[in-house]
């Protein structure tokens, strides 16, 4: 059995290595809510996974390369779903751009350089599914994204992420979004 950091202090065994099925639902069922994380594509650094509370994105930030197998990839995301925390932090007021998790991980120069060369992903549970949604993070089109739906298995995850990336991809290059 594999183990999988839940929370701050929080361990618990991974039922199968290749999917996060059974903690996934078991989560789901604590929370008694779907599941939610959020993933950015920074071309200089790869994939920065953050984790969702409430509205906000907290916690440490997890950095997987570009190239980085599917299954490495999908696992990440699990492993930032099964942190979700419904509860927004109280400490948001006085936040500032510039403390935004995902930008500081990044390494970019400036809040505005990481937005416009960034592709923001939105995963999230849905029954037993995991729903991707993929957009730039600055669009001509906010409210169009790619969306893509998958299976807890962490190299569906990975595959459906990079699709999903590629297919907003081409609408930004045909000036859709």
């Amino acid at each position: 059995m594999q183990h999988v950091l839940v929370g701050e202090d929080k361990m618990i065994a991974r039922a199968t290595p290749d999917g996060s099925w059974v903690e996934i639902a078991s989560r789901k069922k604590h929370r008694r809510e779907e599941l939610r994380a959020r993933a950015y594509l920074y071309e200089k650094v790869g994939f920065i996974i953050c984790t969702v509370s409430g509205i906000a994105e907290t916690g440490e930030p997890t950095i997987v390369p570009a190239d980085a197998a599917n299954a490495e990839l999908g696992r990440t995301i699990c492993d930032h779903l099964l942190c979700f925390d419904p509860k927004s932090p109280n400490n948001m007021r006085g936040m500032k751009l510039t403390d935004w998790p995902a930008y500081q991980a990044s390494g970019a120069k400036s809040v505005k350089s990481f937005e416009s060369n960034s592709w923001m992903i939105h995963v999230a549970t849905v029954n037993t599914a995991i729903d991707i949604e993929a957009a730039p993070r600055l669009s001509l089109h906010s409210e169009i994204r790619v969306r893509g739906v998958t299976t807890p298995s962490h190299e569906e995850i990975g595959a459906t992420i990079r699709k999903t990336l590629a297919a907003a991809m081409m609408l930004r290059d045909n000036g859709v979004i």
